[in-house]
Parts: structure tokens; sequence; C-alpha cells
């Protein structure tokens, strides 16, 4: 009764144009459609105008509309969106308007770390690791736990940075001691090989 009353309250802050309670309702309509099971994905010319379940669309203009209005975190999550759409094109100009809104505040990381992973994975684009480890870089400044996982993948590897095991131990340990799980996992793995080689 009490979910059923934050959501009512949370529309009626939405329809005010609260850019927060907009993300969140966003969220929460899409969680509710993934937990049955019902998203509707874009075709693969990734035409986003295709028929959708309601909710779904409600969701989706949500997020448009915040993040047009300039909400740094509904550009972040319509990015998300997109991304599990692929539509990688579609992803990378929120993520790109994220970071161009973000300079001008605190800053996050977020976008630029999702924008590094899609550079690393060449989703959509080339394959280009200078750019994601640039943009992993600016994510942990920011503290975020996944980059220092994300950047330490980089320089276990060699991509787009001179291999540096060391390096890549040291990333890791800082995004597992941010409670970052593949963080940790990859420091117990490149641990145990570096002692093997000591």
């Amino acid at each position: 009764k009490d979910y059923e009353k934050y959501n009512l309250y949370l529309e009626k802050s939405a329809n005010n144009g609260y850019h927060p309670a907009m993300n969140e309702l966003a969220l929460n309509l899409l969680k509710k459609i993934e937990e049955k099971g019902k998203i509707r994905l874009p075709s693969e010319n990734c035409d986003l105008n295709l028929p959708s379940y309601e909710d779904q669309q409600k969701a989706e203009n949500l997020l448009k509309l915040a993040a047009k209005e300039g909400d740094i975190e509904s550009m972040i999550n319509l990015g998300r969106l997109m991304e599990s759409y692929n539509c990688y094109s579609e992803a990378m100009k929120w993520y790109k308007k994220a970071i161009e809104v973000d300079k001008a505040t605190i800053g996050y990381g977020r976008a630029e770390n999702y924008l590094g992973i899609i550079y690393f994975n060449g989703n959509g684009t080339s394959v280009d690791y200078t750019e994601a480890v640039r943009l992993f870089k600016i994510s942990c400044q920011h503290d975020l736990a996944s980059a220092f996982n994300n950047l330490g993948i980089c320089y276990e590897n060699g991509h787009g940075v001179k291999k540096d095991l060391h390096e890549a131990e040291l990333l890791y340990k800082k995004g597992s001691e941010k409670g970052n799980y593949e963080a940790l996992k990859n420091l117990a793995y490149i641990t145990a090989r570096n002692s093997l080689y000591e």
C-alpha cells in the first residue's frame, strides 16, 4: 500500500516536471516491464518509433523529456536504455550530452565510463582503446568503482596504454575497495598470476 502511495506521489511530481521524479518513475516502469519479460526491442535498424507497450513508451518519454531539459541522470539512463536496444549511436549521443552538461557541475563520471565501454567494445563504432582509456581515467577521478576495473583491464592487456600488470593490480584493488565485484575477481586473478612470476 505504501508503494502505491509512493508511486502516486512520484507520478504527481513527474507530471509537475520534477526531473528526479520523472527519472525514478521511468526506471520503476522499466523494471516492472523487465520483470514481466515484456520489453519491446526496436528493429535491427534501431527504429525507435515502433509500437511499444504503453508503460515502456511512457518510461522512454519521461526519460527523453527530462534529458532534453538537461537532467544528467535521465540522459545517462536513456543512454543505458538505448544500449539495451542495441542502438549504440543513440546511446553515445545521450552519454556525450550528459558529459557536456556534467562538465558544468560537480561531475559524476558515469557517462564517461559507459561511453568508454562502448569505445572499448566497438559497439556501433570502431574499437578505440585510447579513447576508452581517456574516458575511464576521467571516471576514476570521480571514484567510480567500475571505472577502476575497466581501466585495470586496459593496463592488464595493453589496450590503449603500455601493458603494466602492477598498475592493473593497483586499479583492481581500488575498484574492489569501492565494492566492485568484477574488480575483486580480477584482483584475485592477477595477484595469483603475478605471484607465479615473482
